[in-house]
């Protein structure tokens, strides 16, 4: 039984929504079968494993009906009808937790039986709620549904005000709409920053909208002060309008960290995700400006929720931006209190990793191998990252052997594997280094001027690691060729 759907759903509640649930398959307004409560309260005892060599249909349906015989149909049935209890468990349960959602739904019941002074008592009650409802991205649609059930009552009141909400309905339907569609914009650019699927697009409504509709144009014409709405369109004009970037960037800012205490969690995440989105582009385009940026945001992000540091991609990225800036002993620091934060079957995995990327950044090379040696590698990326380090410390211990091995194993790897994400960025670092691997060790006759001509045109923009060392080799090898200057790439 454990693979049955009932045995799957009751392996995600909690033991206090396990309680909830007995009181609910309990109540005779839900269940009027003795026999299911009976099932509910057998197959509970086993929370959370639920052993299969206790929990299956035999031996249940023996302990339910002793002096009966076996007949599997039983607890095929009583399994069903406790899963559909379940369900509706959890409907009712997260539409109690949603207040807003909850008095909505009130609203329309007491419209619909005509009961005018409770209507108005609780019309009250929730304009009081959604003023100071959290901003999600379903704040607009909330409030519409408000202004629309209004219209209704108005207009069987024949009220005076019912242009003020149909106005207010007609604005609410366009701001849902434009927060929606620039989240969906949103969402289509970081996937493809993973895979590239444009094709996907193509003859959509979505594709047609977003090419031939005059964002820029509509903005500068409208007064719009929601904040939430605000926020989502300097987003979008961010990426669209390229001439005035600076500007929508700090309108994205300001917008993004206005009235924070009145977000929800999820929405405080989005709004920084958009900031460090952007950083990270203009890392990429090889602005640096940018990184000390991202790593503030990154410190306002923990401020408000200490959570995201426990994220094993935001907990890399930030203590990859801070080795890259030279704040080794602040990240020692962060690494050593928050470390505890992350996930325990990848905790110590990714604090070896990280502890051995601070002790290569302090050159202790030897003390940096000795950590990585220690990694079981339970976090599947970080496979492509201990590879990645490990060639370095080759390369900065002149272990040539040992690295081109491992490089000549990588490109095979990566030959191999077309979908692997970030293919080209991983592909061009290994390429690079063997290069200049091979200038260092004395094996390569092309000269260091050369080689920086080539990754000066190289594209996407270069690791930062590989510029320092091509920079190094030039200030040995050829210290009076002409100056270039190299870009830098976000890890």
């Amino acid at each position: 039984m454990k693979n049955t759907s009932i045995i799957r759903l009751l392996q995600t509640l909690s033991r206090r929504e396990l309680h909830e649930l007995k009181k609910f398959v309990g109540s005779a307004f839900h269940n009027n079968k003795k026999n299911v409560l009976r099932f509910f309260e057998l197959i509970s005892r086993y929370y959370p494993d639920f052993d299969e060599r206790e929990v299956n249909a035999e031996s249940l349906f023996r302990l339910l009906y002793p002096k009966r015989k076996y007949k599997p149909d039983v607890i095929i049935r009583l399994s069903s009808r406790l899963y559909i209890l379940a369900k509706e468990f959890l409907v009712i349960k997260s539409l109690k937790e949603d207040i807003g959602e909850s008095k909505l739904r009130l609203l329309k019941c007491l419209l619909d039986r005509e009961s005018d002074k409770l209507f108005q008592k609780e019309l009250e009650s929730a304009k009081k709620h959604f003023r100071g409802d959290k901003c999600d991205i379903d704040y607009f649609e909330r409030r519409w549904r408000l202004e629309q059930i209004q219209i209704q009552y108005a207009d069987e009141k024949d009220f005076e005000d019912i242009h003020w909400h149909i106005k207010q309905t007609g604005d609410l339907s366009v701001y849902n709409f434009l927060v929606k569609f620039f989240e969906a914009h949103h969402n289509k650019r970081a996937a493809l920053t993973k895979l590239a699927f444009n094709s996907v697009y193509d003859n959509s409504a979505f594709n047609f909208f977003s090419e031939n509709f005059d964002f820029e144009n509509f903005a500068s014409k409208l007064s719009i002060e929601e904040s939430h709405l605000l926020l989502y369109y300097y987003n979008y004009l961010l990426y669209n309008y390229p001439q005035k970037k600076k500007y929508y960037y700090s309108k994205l800012k300001e917008y993004a960290l206005k009235d924070i205490e009145k977000l929800t969690d999820d929405e405080i995440k989005a709004r920084f995700s958009y900031l460090i989105n952007y950083c990270v582009h203009k890392i990429r385009e090889g602005d640096e400006d940018f990184r000390k940026e991202n790593f503030e945001i990154y410190k306002h992000l923990f401020e408000w929720i200490p959570s995201e540091m426990g994220d094993p991609t935001s907990f890399r990225n930030f203590v990859t931006d801070g080795l890259r800036l030279r704040e080794s002993d602040y990240i020692e620091r962060f690494i050593s209190d928050n470390g505890w934060r992350l996930p325990e079957f990848c905790r110590d995995d990714l604090i070896n990793y990280h502890l051995s990327e601070l002790s290569f950044t302090k050159k202790d090379f030897s003390k940096s191998l000795d950590y990585l040696k220690e990694i079981k590698y339970t976090y599947y990326p970080l496979k492509g990252y201990t590879r990645q380090l490990y060639s370095k410390i080759y390369y900065e211990t002149d272990k040539f052997d040992s690295l081109f091995s491992l490089i000549d194993t990588d490109k095979h790897y990566i030959r191999n594997n077309k979908n692997l994400p970030s293919r080209a960025k991983r592909a061009s670092f290994f390429k690079y280094l063997e290069k200049l691997a091979s200038i260092k060790s004395g094996e390569s006759t092309e000269t260091i001027a050369d080689l920086l001509r080539t990754m000066v045109n190289e594209k996407p923009p270069l690791h930062p690691w590989l510029i320092e060392k091509a920079e190094e080799l030039k200030r040995e090898y050829a210290p009076t060729c002409e100056e270039i200057t190299l870009q830098e790439s976000y890890p």
